[in-house]
């Protein structure tokens, strides 16, 4: 009987053991995680752009690596194109690179009289100076009476695409620009003035680069000067006209 009480009590305690030492490690691995400093966080640097930490957390906080960094609302930084968080647990340190968005073209609308930075897709980040003088930085004026602002997109993409290309083109023939004008979005145009050349006229509902050629040998022609525009309005047609409409 006493042999069997023994073992008995053994089978108990290898039962508690079983059941205990478990539990003891993992409310310990949690305290350890949670609770102690041992995981607290010792630093939040952010690189590529002029905010903080706690302009990004927005009153929020992040004490502990183990756990995910809370999200940012990428809509509250218009400026900013992408944000990307990386943990050096080692170190519980927390490193924010940031992208900003690419600073591609003023934006000048007539209606406020204001002008806004643009990136490649179109998309208003910033308020730009008023442009003065001829300056290397493209500038579009917009007479067309839309009230836009940071967080809009100029144009669509594919008409910013275009608009660009354009440009692009003349950049290429080198062909200098005093002004480009938008006078009603709706009609889907754009017009460009050239420094000592024609009005050149545009459309926005397809790349003008098939018509390089073309333009190529008018800009380099004799008469290239005495042109009071030239119309790429229609898709593979090129119209000039040395009489001002």
């Amino acid at each position: 009987m006493l042999v069997k009480r023994k073992s008995g009590v053994g089978r108990w305690v290898k039962v508690v053991l079983a059941v205990a030492l478990p539990l003891a490690l993992f409310s310990g691995a949690i305290y350890a995680a949670f609770y102690s400093g041992f995981f607290r966080v010792r630093d939040i640097e952010v690189r590529g752009a002029d905010i903080s930490a706690a302009d990004i957390l927005a009153g929020r906080e992040f004490a502990n690596i183990l756990l995910p960094f809370p999200a940012i609302d990428v809509a509250e930084f218009p400026e900013i194109l992408s944000f990307t968080v990386n943990k050096d647990y080692w170190n519980r340190k927390v490193v924010i690179e940031v992208k900003g968005r690419e600073p591609t073209m003023i934006w000048c609308l007539e209606q406020s009289n204001r002008c806004f930075w643009t990136d490649p897709e179109g998309f208003i980040f910033s308020d730009a100076p008023q442009p003065s003088g001829s300056g290397v930085v493209r500038t579009v004026e917009d007479i067309s009476g839309r009230d836009l602002g940071v967080g809009n997109y100029a144009l669509s993409q594919d008409e910013f695409t275009n608009l660009l290309s354009g440009l692009n083109v003349l950049d290429g023939l080198r062909v200098p620009v005093s002004g480009v004008r938008i006078d009603n979005v709706r009609f889907e145009e754009f017009t460009v003035v050239t420094a000592d050349g024609p009005k050149i006229y545009f459309s926005l509902l397809f790349n003008p680069e098939e018509d390089y050629d073309a333009l190529k040998s008018l800009v380099q022609s004799d008469g290239w000067k005495g042109l009071c525009y030239v119309d790429l309005r229609t898709e593979l047609r090129v119209y000039t006209s040395k009489v001002c409409r």
